[in-house]
């Protein structure tokens, strides 16, 4: 079981506030982990009251990245585990009426946040670390009109496999976790909520939406020495979704 451990290990993890961070700096800090909660919100008091240490960071702008990783290190040490999660999903309609700017604030967060973590991020880690970085099932499942957040993940698993190259010298493991439709704060507050929730349903053999504790574990394992040979790899986490047509959803057209 000390494989699995993550016992003293130092975390940090940007978009902790909420969502699948949060659920990962929680399980992270019960593992007996010294957690950064880095987000761009305000989670000070979040982060107290769970026994974790908040940094600001804006992952959209690269000097407040090098400087989250400099506060972080001159706050609990050198870094072990660092888990690029922060992100948001923006539709901007299908390719023909593609608004630029919102593609390219999904880009600001969602791939250049990753770039700027996998600059900076390597130089304040300990050798033999663990790189995590949430991409999505939509990467490989493309559905009309969502092609600015499913490209942005395609881009991070590409940053994944390339960094995976990059940093083996330094014995630095990058690899991506890609969740189908999360129930999070994100989610929720999305414009196609419901539309997710009834996808999730028909397409996944699970019937329903993920849960952020079904995501844990998977961090959880690539953050470990149990996975200390998988490296450059995008794993998907969706209830059985990508691997073909689900009943339910065959019933449904067949109604």
């Amino acid at each position: 079981m000390k494989y699995f451990s993550l016992q003293n290990k130092n975390i940090l993890v940007t978009g902790g506030g909420s969502g699948i961070g949060l659920a990962l700096v929680k399980s992270f800090v019960q593992e007996g982990a010294k957690v950064i909660l880095a987000d761009i919100e305000n989670c000070e008091k979040l982060a107290k009251s769970i026994g974790a240490t908040y940094v600001f960071m804006d992952v959209s702008k690269e000097s407040s990245v090098r400087d989250g990783f400099e506060t972080s290190v001159d706050k609990i040490g050198k870094i072990d585990v660092l888990i690029n999660n922060a992100g948001i999903s923006l539709l901007s309609g299908v390719l023909e009426e593609g608004d630029a700017a919102k593609w390219s604030k999904v880009f600001d967060i969602n791939v250049f946040g990753v770039m700027y973590g996998l600059k900076y991020g390597p130089r304040y880690m300990n050798q033999g670390g663990s790189i995590i970085n949430t991409a999505s099932q939509a990467a490989f499942t493309k559905v009309a009109g969502m092609e600015p957040y499913a490209a942005s993940k395609a881009a991070v698993i590409s940053l994944t496999k390339t960094a995976a190259l990059e940093l083996a010298h330094q014995r630095i493991r990058v690899n991506a976790v890609c969740p189908s439709n999360t129930k999070t704060p994100m989610m929720a507050q999305s414009e196609d909520a419901a539309y997710a929730e009834l996808m999730s349903n028909l397409f996944s053999p699970m019937s329903r939406v993920a849960e952020t504790d079904d995501l844990v574990g998977v961090f959880h394992f690539l953050a470990s020495e149990a996975a200390q040979y998988i490296n450059g790899q995008a794993l998907i986490v969706d209830g059985g979704w990508t691997a073909g047509v689900s009943n339910q959803l065959l019933e449904k057209i067949q109604e």
